[in-house]
């Protein structure tokens, strides 16, 4: 208990100072009249003795209790206002702070936990773990405070009632330690098996077309019964568990303590050891005891759901605050190399994608890096841009360690077009300028460039879905153009688009990257003849280095991988020729 209540305050300071106080004030404003309750019975009694031995009513007695009642219900409100406009905006405090500091993560980890991972921590978690920021789980202070006030008291009446109530404490906090012992293992598996099941369903709408064209429909959605059946069957099993200690350590014992209450209160009258008016304090204040033990079922469920989930939304602060501290400044260090690597080595399970390369990429370079599918080349881009860390050996960036970078101090430096076409549901004009100073010139004679005019002005719908492949890749190259950095790395520019419009786009990035450094990868020839010096990967190593024409000459795969380029082309020739296309 004690672990999760220090997790717990861990949370709260994720909240602004300010903004907590005010949670807390209006907490307490909407709790305080919990302690006011306590002088409402013995005003009470009061009367009722008055009218019991004196036959008289007691109008000032009548009128404090009213006024009590006007004063901490308006208390009350104005508590509610406080607490709720505050616990909103600490909300939308964490959520930002989590998605500010999502960016942190290397891309792969992102990956790894799935995007929808991310969205359900913000949207989800967020929510389940703001049940300890509930003013409930005030009351419950305030509740367990008015429970000792009325033990007390109770205590200076009879001590054999005081022993009732301190039985139910007893059992409640024995109550507290049984459910977290018998249900936690089955919550985890439910938030487990809840971001597995959001992850399964945004890869499916997705994927929607791929789905229904493979005729996989079926299978996707018995799957998805699966996860939601073991998500129900875990669910259940712990609510089952709760119910049955909920009757055995609570509901029985607090309705035989009323029974023998009522009974032995009720001997103490006839034989008259006790008022009636004492006799109905006791029986008010013992709802005042128990309620403690009611909000304690519902405190101590809190603290397990909310537990788990403020152990997740803490675990990934934990995580950031600690990839954050592995980034250093970039420092510009004078140095010839823009890219310096040496023994580099990444293995995927037993297998070395990238085995022991070095490689020196000097300012004014264009390496263009050759070799079959799946022979490292996307990997080694990875590493260079500081998405794949999980590798031996050094790379260096400007003389800075890479492991040391952000992927944001990368792209300060570095622009990226990949066959990836990140397009984001805004206009043309957002997608290419994205968080970039705007530049209305530039960004014009762009569009006119690529002949996006078409487009200006209009929302280009998620994943560009409003847009054709080929306008996609312009828009990419525009954003491309448009950041202008000094050092660039390309990876298969151009898919989707027909020869003509590659060849006018070739032609523009032949302009573009004069004087500057970078990588390029592309399986066509027209394009990889950008650069400079070429790097042959087999097997994940570097075999050779050189001019294209002296690999030519040197080197069977790039003679063949060359040959098979030249082929291709050749063999659309002479279907065009034939009238087969």
């Amino acid at each position: 208990m004690f672990d999760k209540i220090k997790k717990i305050i861990s949370f709260y300071k994720l909240i602004s100072t300010k903004r907590l106080v005010f949670v807390f004030i209006g907490g307490i404003l909407t709790s305080i009249s919990i302690i006011a309750n306590i002088i409402y019975p013995l005003l009470v009694k009061n009367i009722i003795e008055n009218i019991e031995n004196y036959n008289i009513i007691n109008i000032k007695l009548f009128l404090f209790l009213g006024l009590l009642y006007i004063s901490f219900t308006l208390i009350s409100y104005v508590g509610d206002l406080i607490y709720n406009k505050n616990k909103y905006l600490a909300g939308e405090e964490i959520r930002k702070k989590i998605f500010f500091n999502s960016f942190y993560f290397p891309d792969k980890k992102i990956k790894e936990k799935s995007s929808a991972y991310y969205s359900d921590l913000i949207n989800n978690q967020v929510n389940n773990a703001f049940v300890v920021l509930d003013y409930v789980f005030i009351q419950n202070i305030f509740l367990l405070i008015r429970a000792i006030i009325v033990m007390i008291i109770v205590f200076t009446w009879n001590k054999n009632i005081f022993l009732l109530f301190l039985l139910n404490t007893l059992l409640v906090i024995f109550y507290s330690n049984c459910l977290n012992k018998f249900t936690k293992s089955h919550f985890i598996t439910v938030q487990e098996l809840g971001r597995k099941l959001n992850a399964y369903i945004v890869e499916t709408f997705e994927n929607i077309q791929e789905i229904l064209a493979g005729k996989a429909k079926e299978n996707r959605t018995k799957s998805y019964a699966s996860l939601a059946r073991e998500i129900t069957k875990n669910a259940v099993a712990a609510e089952y568990k709760r119910v049955n200690l909920n009757n055995l350590l609570l509901e029985i014992p607090q309705l035989i303590s009323r029974f023998i209450i009522l009974i032995y209160g009720a001997n103490l009258v006839l034989n008259g050891a006790m008022s009636i008016g004492l006799l109905w304090a006791i029986w008010i204040y013992l709802d005042y005891a128990v309620a403690p033990v009611s909000v304690f079922k519902t405190f101590s469920r809190v603290i397990l759901e909310g537990g788990v989930t403020v152990e997740n939304v803490l675990n990934f602060f934990n995580e950031a605050i600690q990839i954050k501290h592995e980034y250093k400044r970039f420092n510009n260090i004078k140095t010839n190399f823009v890219y310096s690597i040496e023994n580099l080595t990444v293995n995927h399970g037993n297998k070395n994608i990238i085995n022991d390369i070095s490689l020196k990429v000097n300012k004014g370079d264009i390496i263009g890096l050759i070799g079959i599918s799946g022979e490292g080349k996307t990997t080694l881009l990875n590493v260079l841009l500081g998405f794949e860390r999980n590798f031996s050996g050094k790379v260096e960036l400007l003389g800075n360690n890479i492991k040391s970078l952000s992927p944001e101090d990368t792209f300060d430096i570095i622009s990226l077009y990949s066959q990836k076409n990140g397009i984001f549901n805004d206009t043309l004009e957002q997608n290419i300028v994205m968080g970039r100073k705007l530049e209305k010139d530039k960004l014009n004679e762009l569009i006119n460039l690529l002949n996006l005019y078409h487009l200006k002005g209009r929302v280009l719908g998620e994943n560009g879905s409003f847009i054709s492949g080929g306008e996609k890749q312009k828009v990419h190259f525009a954003r491309f153009l448009y950041s202008n950095k000094p050092f660039f790395i390309i990876d298969e520019p151009f898919t989707n688009l027909d020869s003509i419009n590659e060849n006018v786009l070739i032609s523009i990035l032949s302009n573009h990257v004069k004087d500057k450094t970078g990588l390029v990868i592309s399986h066509k020839f027209n394009i990889m003849q950008l650069a400079t010096t070429y790097v042959l990967l087999d097997k994940g190593s570097i075999i050779a280095q050189n001019s294209l024409k002296e690999l030519i000459k040197q080197n069977d795969l790039t003679k063949k991988l060359i040959n098979n380029y030249i082929d291709n082309i050749e063999l659309i020739k002479q279907k065009y020729n034939a009238g087969n296309i």
